[in-house]
């Protein structure tokens, strides 16, 4: 059996770089090759990555299941990361090609499709609204992430039925051992000849979030120094999404920041991500997959992101139904970074002295169907 995965898994981001690994986890009893699939395609981004195909060579192939998700990629709008900016028909189609070529695909070869979990960012235009009808009704089964992409679905026309499902990298606690997750975090301190940390809280910085002025930056190093001190622990800096220039905001604010903060610019894996957030106190960021990595990991998390009423709403169509699922966890979302250092030391665990040893993986939820009560499906067996 051959399976063909929609995705943008070609761009140095950690969240999207995570779902080939949740896939191939989720249907390892099928002894399936599954095949990934990329507007721009090529080589495993980061070590422990998967390589994948681009959407114009995959369109050629034979597979006997396609397989659309997850991420924010359901819409049509320009691409404005560099590794898709650099080619114009990328550009402008890159994402659109993904989904309407999943389908076309599926289309040509008679075989199964799925939308595995993916988010609808914003809704569809007058005239982009029929294909994402013809898309969605061309499928054997359709799962979004959150509500509100469901909600757009409808409004687009879409009648048929809809599961919202959690993200699938909730999974993310059974990817690696607890014996890899450990020797990638004492690798972090290991390369850098530096002693590993009893005590960190890990900061994902986002520049639209933080600013990219002399006293925005100054204003984020001292709040992450004082996060870090109420919380007695060493601040360690993820650069969660490199593509999206967050290295150079982390090395930017480190640099302001008293003492030696741990800056991880590159991180060296996905697992080595996945290590410092299981062994931290806290998790505090503008990274979804960020939050969703502190939550498998029972750890407390904050996201900074804010939210309008027409925009997407990614972080509380997460938080929602984790808090339904797991009876309330200590995950908050707010609205500025003001608002995190708030928080902190009030009810996100800031009194706690115990040093942080690894978290104990939470059990991933089980999804709901759209309109109706009862939970399970299909969807989560992806």
């Amino acid at each position: 059996m051959r399976i063909a995965h929609f995705g943008t898994f070609d761009v140095g981001n950690y969240g999207d770089l995570l779902l080939p690994l949740v896939l191939e986890r989720r249907l390892e009893s099928l002894g399936a090759e599954i095949v990934h699939v990329s507007p721009v395609g090529g080589a495993a981004v980061w070590p422990d990555a998967r390589e994948s195909l681009p959407v114009e060579a995959a369109l050629d192939g034979v597979f006997d299941a396609v397989v659309v998700g997850g991420g924010h990629i359901v819409h049509a709008a320009p691409a404005a990361i560099d590794r898709y900016a650099a080619d114009e028909r990328i550009a402008r189609l890159g994402y659109a090609a993904l989904w309407l070529g999943a389908t076309e695909l599926a289309a040509r070869l008679e075989v199964p499709l799925v939308w595995n979990a993916p988010g609808i960012p914003r809704g569809f235009s007058s005239r982009l609204a029929p294909l994402a009808c013809w898309a969605a009704a061309a499928c054997d089964h359709v799962s979004v992430r959150d509500p509100r992409s469901l909600a757009r679905l409808r409004e687009a026309g879409f009648a048929g039925p809809v599961e919202v499902v959690l993200d699938t990298a909730v999974d993310v606690a059974s990817l690696w051992s607890g014996q890899e997750r450990a020797q990638a975090w004492s690798g972090v301190f290991r390369r850098r000849d530096r002693p590993v940390a009893e005590r960190s809280v890990v900061f994902h910085l986002n520049a639209r979030y933080v600013g990219s002025e002399e006293a925005d930056l100054d204003a984020m190093a001292a709040r992450v120094t004082r996060i870090a001190e109420r919380m007695e622990a060493l601040p360690v800096l993820v650069a969660f999404g490199p593509c999206h220039g967050d290295d150079a905001l982390a090395e930017r604010v480190a640099k302001r920041i008293a003492g030696e903060p741990l800056v991880i610019d590159r991180p060296g894996s996905l697992c080595e991500v996945a290590a410092c957030i299981e062994h931290s106190l806290l998790y505090v960021g503008s990274s979804l997959h960020g939050l969703i990595t502190a939550a498998a990991f029972g750890r407390p998390g904050i996201v900074v992101g804010r939210e309008s009423p027409s925009g997407a709403a990614k972080f509380s169509g997460f938080l929602d139904q984790w808090a339904a699922a797991e009876g309330g966890a200590a995950l908050r979302r707010v609205d500025a970074w003001a608002e995190a250092e708030a928080l902190v030391g009030d009810r996100m665990g800031g009194d706690s002295r115990e040093a942080a040893g690894p978290g104990e993986p939470s059990a991933t939820p089980a999804p709901a169907r759209d309109g109706a009560s009862t939970q399970g499906g299909a969807a989560q067996r992806l």
